[in-house]
């Protein structure tokens, strides 16, 4: 137990720094698809109010949780990354660099609260 409390000390600045660099590169790859891509519902470019659009909309939805399940902890994953003018929602695909359209938040699922 010890030992492995001594490694991960030992490589957490080490590891640190690669993640804020993946995660720099990824906001601005996606950055530059939202502005580069097209709605496939209006044909608008998406642009980087779409990815606003998208932040907002999902703290909504944290802050409905919330209010509605006071005291529960929730593991949640982030489906929507992009929400064009004319309401279409994107997810953002890492490999292939381009957003996708999917569907609404739905329900919340009973398996995703805990008390």
């Amino acid at each position: 137990m010890v030992l492995m409390m001594v490694v991960l000390l030992f490589f957490i600045p080490i590891i640190l720094p690669f993640v804020a660099i993946q995660e720099a590169y990824v906001d601005r790859k996606k950055r530059a698809s939202a502005l580069a891509q097209s709605c496939q519902t209006c044909s608008q470019v998406l642009g980087l109010e779409s990815l606003t659009r998208a932040d907002q909309l999902w703290s909504d939805h944290v802050k409905a949780l919330h209010q509605r399940y006071p005291n529960a902890r929730f593991r949640l994953v982030r489906k929507i990354m992009a929400v064009c003018a004319c309401g279409a929602q994107y997810d953002f695909d890492e490999k292939k660099m381009r957003f996708f359209p999917v569907d609404d938040f739905g329900e919340l699922e009973a398996s995703s609260v805990s008390s």
